[in-house]
This record gives C-alpha cells, structure tokens and sequence, in this order.
C-alpha cells in the first residue's frame, strides 16, 4: 500500500516539473502557468496511472528517472549566458544545399545552450575540485600551490612567453619612439607602463608544468630593451609588486587581476615616474589610505572553472581618508557610443594638469588613486592609442597602460599615426608601416 502511494507521489512530481517547463515556454503569465500546469499534471496522470501499476517500484523509478532526465535539457528555458565568457552558438539557418552542416551546427548550439547546462557543469565542477582539487577547465584554468589559479590557455601563454624576433622587437622599439615623438612635438608627455601578469608575481605557486611553459617572459625581453632607450618613458611595475608582497598580497589567488594594494604600488611606480616631469604633483602615501579587508567568493578564474562560491580570499579595500572626491563627467562629446570612455574631474584644481589615460581592466583598481592626482582624466579602454580623442582632449600626460598580456599590440603603429606621412617623413624618413 505504501509502496503504491509513494509510487503516485513521485509520479505527480514528475509531472508537475514537466509540465511547468512545458507551460514556462508557452505562457507569460505565472499564475495562468501554475494552474495550467496543476491541470496538465491531472489529465496526464489520470492517464498514466493504470498503466504504472503493474511496475514494482524500482522499475517504475528508473523509469521515470531517466525520461525526467533525457526529457529536461530538451524542454526547458534555454541557457543565454556561459559562465566560460564567450558568445554562446546561435541557432544555424538551414539550407537544402549543406544540410549535413545544419546538424553539426545544431549540436553545438545544443550543447551550448540546453536546459540546466551551467547548473550541471557547476555541480561536476564542484565535485572535481572539492575531492580530487584539480581544475575542471584544465585548458582554462589550473590550480597551483594553496588553491592558487592561473590562467593556463594556449593563446595567453603563447602571447605572454613567446620571445620577440629581432624584428618584432625592433619593431615594437620604434613604434614606441614614434609615438613618444608624435606627443612630444605637441607638448605632450606619453608614458608606456607595462603591467606583469600574475604569473611573474607569484611563479612560486604555479603548478610544475605551467611554469615551464612561462619560464620565458616577452615582457622582460620588452623591459630589458627599454633600458637602452631613455627616450621612451617606460615604466616597468613588476620589482614593487614582487616586494610589495612581502607586507601582504599584491593579486588574488583566484582572478587574473591584482588587487587594490596591488594597484596602489603600481600607482606609485608610475606616478614617480611622471612626477619627474611634473613636480606639482603629489602622490599619495599609504598613510593616506584606512585599509581593511573582507572575506569575499568571486573571482574570474573561479568563475571559468564553473563556480563562484567555493574557493575564499581577502579583499583589500583602500579607502581615502580624506580629501575631495573625483566627480563623474558625461562624456558623449567624444562622439563615442560603445561607451569605452569615461571622464573625471576633480572638484578644485589639484596639479593644473591634465591625464588621458588608456587603459585595460586593471585600471579598475588604479583609477582610485591615480584620478585625484588630476584636474581632469579621460579614460579610454582600449589597446591601442585613440590618438585623434587624445590630440582633441590636448592633455598635458598620456599613460599607457597595458597589460603584458596586450604588448603584442605595439607591434602597430596608431592609424593616425601611421597615415601622418608628413610627420614620419620628417622625423623618421624611410619608415615603413609594418602589416
């Protein structure tokens, strides 16, 4: 008797679960939904129930089981976001002249975006790592000493440990000088400030076999060059974050990026640097700053492993004690709409000058301290210099920051610069664009 009503029970669960995914995709409305549902569940099992009753229940079980699961990725809500950060496969158009290619193109966009797909690869990525503590990402994302996770795809590493030619490296040389030039005949300072990524920081945590891979640094090679050329204001963060770690972590174990004290003493190596040429600015102290921390679950390499609430970290968070605070400026004069721009001013002169400064993710955290140091700062997020908003903003400092990662992309002049056949010719006749 038991056995029956338990029998029933589950089966009315099931299909109710069905039911609403069915309904769910059909009507807007919850409460037209919820009874819908409750009446589909009625009419399926008043026709279903004679025919469960001659199963024992560990056949019926497993029977509804497994329809329950193939059935559910087919007829609910489709995913429309992945948690790995990349376009999702959109559903392919057919065509009678390929129709194989239909099916291969169908499958990926199924596998893309079936029901409940990022709950499953969170659970499974979720139980990979909490009893064998290995990445689920492997090709993504690999787990160090103390849980610590590094970028480990193929491109990254290829980008950041491949070396230079002679050629690319010259290359790269040059381009910095013309840029460097360019400004400097229009009164303004252009400073290139390169940022290590986490892997040059803390190689000691890396698993073995990624550290081999990244023995090499193409930032270095960059760096060392530079050396020889004092003409290019060059500003290399790594050797303060590498002793700043000494006091307490500069990066977070389980994202890409550093943290804020990280960026405070990356701040402080560049702003010294340009305060060579502007002594009217006053950099910040680390006594100007209350620091506190908190126990936080993001990060972006966690996230690529298919969760965010597991793995643990401080957050260090710098707060000003005192002093005015930048004020956000609408920036739709610069006739952008991808929104890549942003502006701040400072409520009351602070140094009478004024910053562009272009900029990837890791300015996040170093616009905190760098923006008060300005009248007024315009951030362009992008690698490569916006050289026509720059000479319209006519400031007196450009910063270009750029993560190690992106250095490839100085191996091409601007386009404004590269078309301004009048400028090469005159300060570097015989240069040839390279493609």
């Amino acid at each position: 008797m038991m056995k029956g009503i338990l029998k029933y029970f589950v089966l009315v669960i099931y299909l109710l679960a069905l039911s609403y995914l069915i309904l769910e995709q059909i009507l807007p409305n919850k409460y037209v939904m919820y009874g819908s549902s409750v009446v589909l569940t009625a009419i399926s099992f008043v026709l279903l129930r004679k025919h469960i009753s001659y199963y024992p229940f560990y056949k019926f079980f497993l029977i509804f089981t497994f329809i329950f699961l193939i059935t559910v990725p087919l007829i609910g809500r489709k995913e429309s976001t992945s948690f790995e950060k990349r376009t999702l496969a959109e559903f392919p158009q057919f065509r009678a002249s390929n129709i194989w290619k239909f099916f291969f193109q169908y499958q990926d966009y199924f596998n893309d975006r079936f029901a409940f797909r990022n709950e499953a690869v969170q659970a499974i990525s979720k139980f990979r790592f909490r009893i064998f503590r290995v990445s689920p990402m492997p090709h993504l994302v690999q787990v160090g000493q103390d849980d610590w996770l590094f970028t480990s795809r193929d491109e990254y590493i290829n980008d950041t440990s491949t070396p230079f030619t002679k050629e690319q490296l010259d290359s790269v040389i040059l381009n910095l000088q013309i840029v460097t030039k360019y400004f400097d005949i229009r009164n303004i300072k252009y400073y290139y400030a390169m940022i290590p990524i986490k892997e040059r920081i803390y190689p000691e945590y890396m698993p073995g076999d990624l550290r081999k891979r990244m023995t090499f640094s193409k930032a270095a090679q960059l760096n060392e060059a530079l050396k020889q050329h004092p003409e290019i204001r060059a500003i290399d963060v790594k050797d303060v974050l590498i002793a700043g770690k000494q006091v307490r972590p500069t990066f977070y174990t389980t994202d890409t990026h550093w943290n804020e004290y990280g960026a405070f003493l990356g701040y402080r190596k560049i702003i010294e640097r340009v305060r060579q040429d502007f002594p009217q600015i006053v950099p910040f102290e680390i006594s100007d700053f209350s620091i506190d921390s908190s126990v936080t679950d993001a990060g972006d390499l966690q996230v690529l492993m298919g969760f965010r609430d597991v793995m643990k970290f401080n957050h260090y968070h710098l707060k000003r004690k005192n002093g005015p605070i930048p004020l956000v400026v609408d920036s739709t004069y610069l006739c952008v709409s991808n929104k890549r721009y942003s502006i701040r001013e400072m409520p009351e002169k602070v140094s009478g000058l004024k910053l562009f400064l272009v900029r990837d993710s890791f300015t996040e955290y170093l616009r905190i301290f760098i923006t008060p140091n300005f009248d007024r700062t315009v951030f362009a997020w992008m690698p490569v210099v916006p050289v026509a908003n720059v000479v319209q903003e006519a400031p007196q400092v450009v910063i270009h920051e750029i993560l190690e990662h992106f250095v490839t992309y100085t191996k091409q002049l601007p386009p404004e610069i590269a078309g301004d056949t009048l400028f090469l010719n005159q300060y570097f006749p015989g240069f040839v664009s390279k493609k």
